[in-house]
């Protein structure tokens, strides 16, 4: 489900998104990737991500939407800080910045395309995470 919402709301905000805040998730996202406390690292990421998200929800044009994706992205919020780990980082900021040059771009079909290739790459992580632990049990 966040696939299909959060690459639409990719697509919309692209020729939506202002120039500042761009410049500040990149900002976000630079700091980050200079982070080298796993435990520092790991609390950035989790508040670069929610607001990376959240950025591209407010900027999508439609308040529906924007709402759909906050409740969706709920329970990826308690997911993040469960299972995240430090050494994920780096992929993690590779797809964001993906999604940031699309937008950067106001390139929609670009934006979404990263958006959903980078949701669909996370939904692997955690579905192989939890099939894990069930073995473990």
């Amino acid at each position: 489900m966040r696939r299909l919402l959060e690459s639409e709301a990719a697509r919309l905000a692209a020729t939506r998104i202002d120039r500042a805040t761009l410049a500040e998730l990149r900002g976000s996202a630079q700091a980050l990737s200079h982070e080298t406390d796993d435990t520092a690292a790991l609390a950035l990421w989790a508040d670069f991500d929610d607001a990376f998200h959240d950025a591209i929800a407010a900027a999508c044009g439609s308040t529906r939407l924007a709402a759909d994706i906050r409740r969706y992205r709920m329970v990826h919020h308690a997911l993040n800080r469960l299972r995240m780990t430090a050494d994920l980082i780096p992929q993690a900021l590779r797809e964001h910045l993906d999604i940031l040059d699309g937008l950067d771009d106001r390139d929609g079909e670009i934006s979404a395309k990263a958006m959903s290739r980078h949701l669909l790459e996370w939904k692997a992580f955690y579905v192989q995470r939890f099939a894990a632990l069930s073995t473990q049990e």
